[in-house]
């Protein structure tokens, strides 16, 4: 490990991994920390998975698909348990740079929530946002690749399982600004990331993505935004939404079944929001 400053280690996700690209995003972060350990979502070659670690290194069988949310929760819980005081989250496909660890811990403080690197999506670098600040203060930045103060997360409750993948972190971090805590972007650091399988087009002059998300992945997008709107007042769940259907109805394939998987997921979003609004 070459930080000397603080003890990190490093939390892997996985269901289903290339372990190819799992094997690569390991070896890259190995070096960085001083345990990785992985939280397994029920993968048909869990037994490869293993294959690739060291000794040291812990492994978390949940036995079956429960979810990003809770599976941060349980690299969270193990890095609290084991006096680590930050952690470093990865999806299995995010490789990251050399020194990144050491980088992004240098804007580790106790005040702060999260650390993340400025995220471009792997063959479509034009399209990475544009920076002026070197660290920025953020609302929110995703959990891949981001340094999670395991004190805080104690604090704020963790993440909400209930989200289980589509804007977990997004929650997560409205939720640790909102409890006085900082989240912060280091634009120097990049991380390559993997995001569906994105497209980017033009419409009327302006870049849209295109994901081409499963049906299954489109529900939860839905159903969060609306729920998200009343536990942590997200803002236009109906903008929001609208913009998933029209990319659907434009750009997608399996147009009819994403569609019936938005709508509902858009009517158990308020089914959520209206429980939340009666508590």
């Amino acid at each position: 490990m070459q930080n000397t400053r603080m003890r990190i280690c490093a939390g892997i996700v996985t269901y289903n991994p290339n372990i190819d690209r799992l094997r690569e995003n390991y070896l890259h972060i190995r070096d960085q920390v001083d345990v990785i350990v992985i939280c397994d979502n029920g993968s048909g070659n869990l037994n490869e998975i293993k294959e690739i670690l060291d000794e040291k290194d812990v492994t978390i069988c949940l036995g079956e698909n429960k979810g990003i949310a809770t599976a941060l929760n349980k690299l969270c819980q193990y890095a609290y348990e084991n006096n680590y005081e930050w952690i470093m989250t990865l999806d299995q496909d995010s490789v990251c740079p050399q020194g990144m660890v050491d980088e992004l811990a240098r804007h580790c403080y106790a005040n702060v929530a999260l650390v993340g690197p400025r995220i471009v999506y792997e063959g479509y670098e034009e399209y990475s946002a544009k920076f002026v600040r070197e660290i920025e203060d953020v609302e929110w930045v995703i959990t891949s690749g981001s340094l999670t103060n395991t004190n805080v997360w104690k604090t704020i409750g963790g993440f909400d399982d209930l989200l289980f993948i589509d804007k977990v972190d997004t929650d997560y971090g409205i939720r640790a600004n909102k409890a006085g805590y900082k989240v912060r972007r280091n634009n120097i650091v990049v991380l390559n990331h993997e995001l569906g399988n994105m497209q980017c087009r033009k419409l009327f002059g302006r870049t849209v993505y295109v994901t081409h998300h499963n049906p299954t992945r489109i529900y939860y997008q839905c159903r969060n935004t609306i729920y998200l709107s009343q536990k942590i007042g997200l803002r236009n769940p109906t903008v929001e939404t609208g913009k998933i259907i029209t990319k659907i109805i434009l750009y997608e394939g399996n147009k009819v079944e994403k569609l019936k998987n938005a709508f509902k997921g858009i009517c158990d979003g308020r089914k959520m929001k209206k429980e939340i609004a009666s508590m």
